[in-house]
């Protein structure tokens, strides 16, 4: 039973109703829970007491060959400081059509609302501190230009209770679908809270937007070109597939690092995450962690790379002694070693979806003393032009088991408590987490989202697990 999911989730079905599948893309299905002592966590949230330097190069691995900038859409752009808990405003007309779409940087998803026929949409939102804006812009939506804004405003607060009018647009319509309106604009001041009011759309009875961005308009707030790929704190993927938006695996937020190859070659970069470490390595440590490799063009389907350049990468320690893990090549639990060519050259992570990989590094470091964890990218054939935006999260350094197991039958694998892992977008199959008994026909099944096809997505609904019961066969 070794590697059985080294392709994906895995699927079993039983008759008519027995099927199951994972939200994660786990590295080995051959997992179960076992006690260990953890040595060291993160899933860099904000409130951990833990320093996350931004940006900072391994001074003595280096980079080569990349930039970490992509081209913003605006100067200064502050998207990655709106507050996600403060975003509120009209009515979503479903679950997946929703106002925190508006922030995600990805013209293929909008915010959709009917409320009051779409007449006077509004959302606010807060920043993480005030800001003195000088420019914003609109995505349009995939479809149906009758819903698209045509005379709004857009205000500024101090105290998100009284509003200050910072533009006025009257008779506004875009020259297409998924295309980016910008405005100039003279903030009197520094707001941090705002609120854009649809006053009226162009004819339907709901309104539709992709995207609003806030910038400084300031170019010299743009991150600065640099010979290294960039790692910072965010708010997570724009795009997972099968996943939720917005979010890291585990909490709000993740460890994102990108970076654009600027000539055919070697390119490299060798990022420190977390310094100042003092952890000895024994026989039984392990190392675990989530991957999502993505290229940051947020059109998965058009945009597909067929050199794998987002899965050069992987975490990397730094020990005392001056060795790196990726020396050692330790095997992770698929037997794939966790250097960054080989887990591209493995092909067994999956684009835009988050993946795990558990390795036991003490059959390679036993004795050793971790001193920093790194995030290393390294394409020693990169082509010009390609570029990654991948993320991580929940680092974990303990000692203990793997977790693998043999199991004796494929049933032992079955949890009937989790539908598959499925979209429109990426199908494994639409099945749904009961139990019946053979050509059993109609049986009852719960359901997580009231406005979907789809019965069951438990991995994509956040704290909604669970709505209402339905009947299915």
């Amino acid at each position: 039973m070794k590697n059985l999911n080294r392709f994906g989730a895995l699927i079993v079905s039983v008759g008519a109703g027995i099927l199951i599948g994972t939200g994660l893309n786990f590295h080995n299905s051959n997992t179960t829970v076992h006690a260990d002592q953890t040595l060291f966590s993160t899933s860099f949230e904000t409130d951990e007491n833990q320093t996350f330097p931004e940006n900072d190069l391994n001074s003595r691995l280096g980079s080569s060959n990349l930039s970490n900038t992509f081209a913003p859409e605006i100067d200064g752009d502050l998207t990655n400081q709106v507050d996600q808990d403060s975003i509120k405003g009209s009515k979503d007309f479903n679950d997946s059509e929703t106002k925190q779409n508006l922030f995600d940087s990805d013209l293929s998803t909008k915010f959709l609302s009917n409320e009051d026929q779409g007449k006077g949409i509004w959302v606010s939102f807060s920043l993480e501190k005030a800001q003195k804006i000088g420019v914003y812009a609109l995505g349009s939506a995939n479809d149906e230009s009758s819903r698209d804004p045509k005379n709004w405003q857009l205000y500024g607060s101090t105290d998100g209770q009284k509003w200050e009018s910072i533009d006025r647009q009257t008779d506004q319509k875009f020259s297409g679908r998924k295309q980016w309106k910008k405005y100039q604009v003279q903030a009197k001041k520094a707001y941090k809270y705002y609120k854009f009011q649809v006053d009226e759309n162009n004819g339907a009875d709901m309104t539709q937007l992709s995207e609003l961005k806030i910038g400084t308009g300031n170019k010299d707030d743009n991150p600065g070109p640099s010979p290294m790929m960039s790692s910072t704190l965010s708010t997570g993927p724009k795009d997972a597939i099968n996943q939720q938006n917005n979010m890291g695996w585990t909490g709000k937020k993740a460890l994102e690092f990108k970076g654009s190859v600027a000539k055919n070659g070697h390119a490299y970069s060798h990022n420190n995450l977390i310094n100042d470490l003092n952890i000895k390595v024994n026989r039984n440590t392990n190392l675990q962690y989530k991957i999502f490799p993505s290229n940051g063009q947020h059109d998965y389907d058009n945009n597909y790379d067929y050199e794998f350049t987002p899965m050069y990468a992987s975490i990397n320690l730094e020990f005392s002694d001056g060795t790196y893990l990726s020396q050692l090549k330790p095997l992770s639990t698929d037997n794939f070693a966790v250097t960054p060519q080989e887990q591209e050259s493995s092909r067994s992570l999956y684009y835009n979806q988050w993946n795990q990989i558990t390795t036991n590094i003490g059959s390679v470091a036993a004795g050793k003393t971790i001193k920093r964890v790194m995030i290393s990218f390294d394409d020693q054939n990169a082509k010009a032009g390609k570029t990654f935006d991948d993320f991580i999260d929940d680092v974990k350094l303990s000692n203990g088991s793997t977790g693998t197991t043999s199991a004796a039958n494929k049933t032992d694998y079955v949890n009937t408590l989790r539908g598959t892992n499925a979209t429109g977008d990426f199908s494994r199959g639409l099945n749904i987490p009961a139990t019946t008994v053979p050509n059993g026909f109609n049986f009852w099944t719960p359901a997580t989202n009231y406005n979907s096809n789809l019965v069951y997505e438990y991995q994509n609904n956040g704290d909604r697990k669970f709505q209402y019961m339905t009947v299915s066969h």
